[in-house]
C-alpha cells in the first residue's frame, strides 16, 4: 500500500509494469520494510480518525484510498501488486492531496491578492499536467506492441515467471521462435510452487520446435515437461501442451502416441473440475485432433482406445468421438458431435439411435436426479414431520457427528421410519448407518428393503453395492453398482463408480476396496 502511494506521488514511466517482483513479507522484520510500512499505515489511519472533523475532505479522501484497497491489499491471498487497482481509489489520495495543498498554499501565501494566488495554482497545474503529459508519452512507447510491452514487463521484473512466460507468447505470435523458447526457459528457472506460467512456458517450447521444423525436440521436451512438472501447477494450460505434443507425434507418425496424449488432454480436463472454466474451446480442438487422427489411420486397423477391436471400426468417425465424449460423462460435447455429423448427413443413422439413446438416457437422469439428493429434498424443506426427522438423521449421519448425536439421529430415523414405512429413503438412510458402525449385512439388508419398495431407485442400488463390497461380496457389488449406473446413467461420479467396478473384478483386498469406497463417500 505504501508503494501504490509512492507510485501515484512520482509515477516515473521507470516504477511502471504489467509485472513486479514483489519481496513477501515473512515477519514484521523481513523484510525491514515490512515494521515501518505498518507503523505509517497505522498511524495513518490514527491521523483520519484524529482529524476528521478539523479536515473532513482531506480525511475522507486517505480513508477513501484506504478502504477501497481494503479487500486486494491485506491478508488474502491474491496478487500482491496489479496497478490497475489504483484506478478507483487513486481519486480518494488525489483528492486529499489537491485539498490538502491547497490549504497549506492558503496558509502559506495568506497576504497575496486571490487573483495572483489563483493564477499561481493555474500555473502550477500547467506545469504539472505537462510534465505528466511527457511521462505518458515516454511510457507509451512501451505499449507500441506486445513485444516491446511484454519486453518491457520482463525487464522490470526479471524475477517475475509470468513477464517471462508472457514474452515468450509475444515471441511465438511473430514468429522469433528462438527468443521464444529463451523467454520460456527463463520462466521456467524463475517458477514457483502453483504458477500458471510452469504451462505456459512449457507449452511455449513446445510450440517452437513444431513451428521450426523440429518434432523430435518438441516430443523430447514435452514428455518431459509432462513428466517432471510441479507438483501443484495451474493445470488451465496444460491441454494445449497435450494437443502441441500429439501435433509432434502426428508429424512422426507415431499414431498411437498422438492419440495417447489427445486422450490424456481429455482426461486432465475431467479431472479438473473447474467450474469456473468450461475448457469448451480445449474440448472442441481435442475433438478436431481426433478427427484428423482418425482419418489419417482409416485404413491401418489401428485399435487406439484398448478395447481390442479397430478403430473407428464401423462407426462414423464423429460418433466414435461422440462416444468417448459419453464415456467421460460430457453429453453437451457429444450431441454437439452428432448433431454437426447430421448438418452434413441427416440421415446418418448411427448419429440418430445414439441421440435416440441420449434422449432416453436423459430421461432417466431426469427422474433420478430428482430424487437424489437428500439435502434437497428434506434439509431444505423440513415442511413436514417426516422431512424433519429425515432430515435432522440425515444431516448426523452425513456429518459424521459423534456418538451421542448418533442415538439421536437412529431415535429420529425410527420416527421416519414409523411415519413412512413404504418410503425407501428412510430404509437407506438405516443402511447407512449400519454400514458406518461396520455393520455391512445389516446394512445390506436395509438397502435390499428400499429396492423392493422401489426397484427403480439408483441411490438405493449405489448403497447395495458399497453395502455388499464392504460385506467382502464384490461380484455382487459390482452388480448393483452397474444397475445404479444404468438407471442414472447421467451420474455425475459415473468415473469413479466404473473404476470402483473394475477394482472390485481384480485382485485387489477388501481392505483396499474399503479405502477406495471410504475416499468416494467422503465427498459423497
Amino acid at each position: 500500500m505504501i508503494w501504490y502511494v509512492s507510485l501515484l506521488l512520482f509515477p516515473l514511466p521507470s516504477r511502471l509494469s504489467l509485472e513486479h517482483d514483489v519481496i513477501v513479507s515473512k515477519s514484521l522484520f523481513e523484510p525491514l520494510s515490512t515494521f515501518p510500512s505498518l507503523v505509517v499505515i497505522v498511524g495513518g489511519l490514527w491521523l483520519v480518525f484524529h482529524y476528521r472533523r478539523r479536515l473532513p475532505l482531506i480525511t475522507f479522501g486517505f480513508l477513501w484510498f484506504f478502504m477501497n484497497l481494503a479487500i486486494e491489499s491485506t491478508f488474502l491471498p491474491l496478487e500482491m501488486i496489479f496497478e490497475h487497482r489504483l484506478y478507483l481509489p487513486s481519486m480518494g489520495l488525489v483528492l486529499a492531496v489537491a485539498a490538502g495543498a491547497v490549504q497549506f498554499s492558503r496558509h502559506l501565501f495568506r497576504r497575496t491578492a486571490e487573483r495572483e494566488f489563483l493564477l499561481l495554482w493555474q500555473c502550477s497545474f500547467v506545469i504539472l499536467f505537462s510534465g505528466l503529459a511527457i511521462l505518458t508519452f515516454i511510457r507509451n512507447e512501451a505499449w507500441e506492441s506486445q513485444i516491446t510491452l511484454n519486453y518491457d514487463a520482463a525487464l522490470k521484473a526479471p524475477d517475475n515467471p509470468r513477464a517471462h512466460a508472457n514474452l515468450a507468447v509475444a515471441f511465438l505470435r511473430v514468429g522469433a521462435y528462438d527468443q521464444a523458447v529463451g523467454s520460456a526457459e527463463k520462466a521456467l528457472a524463475a517458477g514457483r510452487e502453483n504458477y500458471e506460467e510452469y504451462c505456459i512456458a512449457a507449452n511455449s517450447i513446445v510450440l517452437a520446435h513444431l513451428k521450426k521444423g523440429e518434432p523430435e525436440k518438441a516430443v523430447q521436451r514435452g514428455e518431459g515437461f509432462i513428466r517432471n512438472r510441479p507438483r501443484k501447477v495451474d493445470m488451465r494450460s496444460m491441454p494445449f501442451l497435450y494437443l502441441n505434443l500429439s501435433e509432434a507425434y502426428l508429424q512422426l507418425e507415431r499414431m498411437e502416441d498422438a492419440f495417447r496424449i489427445a486422450f490424456q488432454a481429455l482426461d486432465d480436463i475431467y479431472r479438473l473440475k473447474n467450474p469456473e472454466y468450461e475448457f469448451a474451446r480445449e474440448k472442441e480442438l481435442i475433438a478436431e485432433r481426433l478427427s484428423r487422427l482418425l482419418d489419417r489411420s482409416l485404413d491401418k486397423n489401428q485399435d487406439f482406445d484398448g478395447d481390442g477391436l479397430a478403430d473407428p471400426g464401423e462407426l462414423h468417425p464423429n460418433v466414435w468421438i461422440a462416444n468417448k465424449f459419453l464415456e467421460r460423462g460430457d453429453r453437451s460435447n457429444a450431441k454437439q458431435m452428432l448433431l454437426q455429423t447430421l448438418s452434413v448427413n441427416p440421415d446418418e443413422p448411427q448419429s440418430l439411435s445414439t441421440l435416440e439413446a441420449m434422449a432416453r438416457e436423459e430421461r432417466l437422469n431426469v427422474k433420478q436426479s430428482a430424487s437424489w439428493n437428500f439435502n434437497h429434498k428434506y434439509v431444505r424443506n423440513p415442511f413436514s414431520l417426516f422431512h424433519t426427522c429425515m432430515a435432522i438423521s440425515y444431516i448426523i449421519e452425513e456429518k459424521r457427528m459423534p456418538s451421542p448425536f448418533i442415538l439421536i439421529g437412529e431415535l429420529f430415523l425410527r420416527f421416519s421410519l414409523h411415519l413412512g414405512p413404504e418410503h425407501p429413503d428412510p430404509h437407506l438412510l438405516k443402511g447407512w448407518y449400519h454400514f458406518r458402525r461396520g455393520e455391512a449385512a445389516e446394512a445390506t439388508a436395509c438397502a435390499k428393503k428400499a429396492i423392493e419398495l422401489d426397484p427403480e431407485y439408483a441411490k438405493a442400488w449405489l448403497g447395495l453395492g458399497f453395502f455388499q463390497a464392504a460385506a467382502d461380496r464384490p461380484a455382487e457389488a459390482a452388480e448393483a453398482f452397474k444397475k445404479s449406473l444404468e438407471l442414472y446413467p447421467g451420474y455425475s461420479q459415473r468415473r469413479i463408480i466404473l473404476d470402483l467396478i473394475d477394482q472390485l473384478s481384480s485382485d485387489i483386498t477388501n481392505n483396499d476396496r474399503a479405502l477406495q469406497a471410504e475416499a468416494f463417500l467422503s465427498n459423497r
